[in-house]
C-alpha cells in the first residue's frame, strides 16, 4: 500500500466540500428552463417592432431605423456622410404606426420595376419582410413609406426638414 503524503487526504476533503458548496449554490439558485434565474428584469420579446430601410436615389442615401415595441428607436443615415440619431416616439405616433402596420400588405411584389434611381424600401416587421421600390407599393403600404420617412427626416440632424 502506497502511503500519502501527510494533509493530503485533508486537501481532497476541502476540495469535495467546496465542490458540493458550489452545486448545492447552483441548486438553490437554480435556472428556468430559458435559462435565466428568475430574476425579475425585463428581456426583450421576440425582436424590434419595424425595421424600415430605404436606400438609392441619384446622389445615393442610405437609411435605417429601427423601432421597437416601447417606441424607442435608432436611425442611421448614410451618404454623403453618416449622420445617426437616437429618440422616442410619442404615445399617438406609436399608436399610428401599429395602425399603419396593421393596414399594410408586407408582401414583396413577384418583379423588379427595373427603376434606374428609385429608391428601394425594406420593411420588417412581425416576421414578415417586403422588399419593393417607389414605383410598386405593395398594398397599404405608401402611408407607412410616408410615415416612416418623416419619421428619419424629423429625427436627423441634417436631414431636409432641420435644413433653412
Amino acid at each position: 500500500m502506497t502511503k500519502r503524503p501527510p494533509g493530503r487526504s485533508r486537501c481532497v476533503t476541502r476540495l469535495a466540500t467546496t465542490l458540493l458548496a458550489v452545486a448545492a449554490t447552483a441548486l438553490l439558485y437554480g435556472c428556468d428552463e430559458d435559462g435565466s434565474n428568475g430574476s425579475t428584469t425585463t428581456r426583450q420579446s421576440g425582436g424590434p417592432l419595424v425595421v424600415y430601410e430605404r436606400a438609392g436615389g441619384i446622389a445615393f442615401t442610405a437609411q435605417r431605423m429601427v423601432i421597437d415595441e416601447d417606441g424607442s428607436a435608432t436611425v442611421e443615415v448614410e451618404g454623403p456622410g453618416k449622420i445617426g440619431a437616437e429618440f422616442d416616439l410619442t404615445g399617438a405616433e406609436l399608436d399610428e404606426l401599429r395602425g399603419l402596420l396593421d393596414e399594410a400588405t408586407l408582401e414583396s411584389p413577384p418583379e423588379p420595376s427595373g427603376c434606374a434611381d428609385c429608391y428601394a424600401y425594406s420593411i420588417e416587421h412581425d416576421g414578415r419582410k417586403a422588399s419593393f421600390d417607389q414605383t410598386n407599393y405593395p398594398p397599404g403600404t405608401e402611408p407607412l413609406v410616408t410615415f416612416l420617412s418623416n419619421l428619419v427626416e424629423r429625427e436627423t440632424p441634417a436631414g431636409p426638414a432641420r435644413e433653412g
